[in-house]
């Protein structure tokens, strides 16, 4: 979904025109995240990205111990995920969990991350989210 314009004229306000179904299930769904383009979908464990006219699904990720409750999707393309025990990063190399911390929460604004870690009521920005992208491929082994 994306906001349209409902004049063809350029100062005109922008407004939800239609809704179109991206992705159905009969599991619960915990968590989303997109930009129009492309749309990350956890159930479970798992996480599907949804993209493209034909709505081609592909895993993203399958978390070995625990079930998905979170997505944030940054300006740049990375993925950020959170579970009962944590936040990690899902990149072309690889994933890495970079925060263990329980009951957190997680936003991205731009190309910044935002965890807010409830039992402490503080919320922790990371700024430069960028750099994950590099790390995590530089550290995914070599074939």
């Amino acid at each position: 979904m994306a906001p349209e314009a409902v004049d063809h004229a350029p100062a005109t306000p922008r407004a939800l025109r239609t809704l179109r179904k991206v992705f159905s299930t009969t599991e619960n769904i915990s968590a989303v995240a997109g930009d129009g383009k492309e749309t990350f979908v956890a159930t479970g464990r798992l996480v599907v990205k949804v993209s493209g006219a034909k709505k081609e699904m592909v895993a993203a990720l399958l978390h070995p111990k625990e079930p998905i409750l979170g997505l944030a999707l940054t300006h740049n393309g990375l993925l950020f995920y959170a579970t009962s025990s944590g936040v990690g990063v899902v990149t072309p190399g690889g994933t890495a969990e970079f925060v263990k911390a329980p009951n957190v929460a997680i936003r991205s604004v731009g190309d910044n991350l935002y965890i807010l870690l409830r039992n402490s009521f503080a919320v922790v920005k990371v700024e430069g989210t960028g750099a994950f992208r590099s790390a995590v491929h530089s550290a995914s082994p070599k074939p």
